[in-house]
């Protein structure tokens, strides 16, 4: 229910999926435990700062840092992607994360991936974060210069072997991997290649098996 209110052209909603990031409900499973509400939550709310940027003013940034540097890569993934979306106004936070501990070079990749163009500053602190040598530089270098294209994709790619085995390892669906696909994906004109393909970031959400759960009994109902 709550990814298809992620459309919804309401300013109520950035406000109530912020909350939910803070999310108490916890779910035990055999598999994929963890705290629904906050992982779904984060992408709604990714996805409304993504059709409605100028709302971004009403994200409660600091909720979202402190999702950003959590140790769950479900809730971590879209929180960094929302964090982006935020703009300028995230950057002081976002200098937060790049300072953090937890954030790994792929993360720092994640973040400065999904920046807009007037936010240096956030973008030369992920940079340092990433390093240089990171595989994904060259391609979001290639991305900054030239927008990358389906058609010209496999002639450049031939040239960077590097990056080529680098997205070949985030295939697999875990940690930060389908968010790491999402984010770089955005870079292309058009369709991205199957390479970026992100259909399972949604995977894991939920855990399993979950049984019947009402919203009611989410938010502290009987």
């Amino acid at each position: 229910m709550l990814i298809a209110l992620s459309d919804a052209d309401d300013d109520r909603l950035i406000p109530f999926f912020s909350k939910l990031l803070d999310s108490q409900w916890h779910v035990s499973g055999h598999k994929d435990s963890g705290y629904p509400l906050r992982f779904t939550a984060a992408w709604c709310l990714a996805m409304q700062l993504a059709r409605f940027p100028t709302k971004a003013k009403l994200v409660d940034l600091p909720l979202v840092a402190t999702a950003a540097v959590h140790n769950d890569c479900r809730l971590v993934g879209p929180a960094l992607i929302a964090l982006a979306f935020s703009g300028p106004a995230a950057t002081p936070h976002i200098l937060e994360v790049a300072r953090a501990a937890i954030t790994t070079p792929d993360r720092a990749i994640l973040l400065e991936a999904c920046l807009t163009a007037d936010m240096a500053t956030a973008r030369a602190a992920l940079q340092v974060k990433s390093g240089l040598a990171h595989p994904a530089r060259a391609f979001l270098d290639l991305a900054s210069a030239n927008v990358p294209t389906l058609a010209a994709w496999p002639h450049w790619l031939a040239r960077f072997q590097v990056f080529m085995k680098w997205l070949q390892s985030i295939q697999p669906t875990e940690d930060l991997n389908p968010w790491l696909r999402f984010a770089l994906g955005l870079h292309f004109s058009g369709e991205a290649p199957p390479e970026f393909a992100s259909d399972d970031k949604l995977e894991g959400l939920l855990p399993k098996p979950i049984g019947t759960i009402s919203l009611r009994s989410m938010f502290g109902g009987e």
